[in-house]
């Protein structure tokens, strides 16, 4: 057994290190210079090479590179540029609610899905039983669409601009739209 978990553990390493390459790859693929779309239009190029320099963008792809898989590994995340404290810091914050959303999301996965998935199995030989499977998935797929549009807005329109999705209301709207 300690055999087994030694082996799955070496061989989460390579893929953890393509994960972060994969990362590093996407952003630095993004268009646009990350100066002017952190400090706006109107940036100086003074104040572009300040922040070039601050963060380490003047060294080659694969020095960054290097630094930014450093940085992961000894958990040295940065400095938020929307709230100016680290990031491990607004972690440690929201790390109370995060595992609270994700335990009653398991909740809710475990008390409605696998009812959904017994229900039609014990009815197989049924009619219409092996459609039931399908059916389910989809109905609880669409409620947890629909749960996770209420809970965006929900915790947005507390006036706190911080929303449970990664995506602002604005961007949540059309999803409840489309739910509904």
């Amino acid at each position: 057994m300690l055999s087994f978990i030694i082996r799955r553990v070496l061989l989460a390493i390579p893929v953890l290190i393509g994960i972060m390459i994969v990362v590093f790859v996407l952003v630095r693929a993004i268009p646009g210079d990350p100066c002017t779309s952190l400090l706006g239009e109107r940036a100086t190029e003074e104040a572009c090479d300040v922040f070039n320099e601050a963060n380490g963008l003047n060294e080659p792809v694969w020095v960054q590179l290097g630094i930014y898989m450093g940085n992961v590994v000894t958990f040295d995340l940065g400095e938020s540029i929307r709230f100016s404290r680290p990031v491990n810091q607004l972690l440690i914050e929201r790390l109370p609610l995060t595992t609270e959303l994700a335990m009653s999301a398991l909740a809710l996965a475990i008390f409605v899905g696998i009812p959904m998935g017994v229900v039609p199995q014990a009815q197989h030989h049924r009619r219409h039983g092996h459609h039931g499977v399908s059916q389910c998935g989809g109905v609880y797929a669409s409620f947890l669409a629909w749960l996770d549009a209420r809970v965006c807005l929900c915790v947005d329109l507390e006036g706190h601009g911080v929303c449970a999705t990664p995506v602002r209301t604005t961007q949540c709207r059309p999803i409840v739209y489309a739910v509904l």
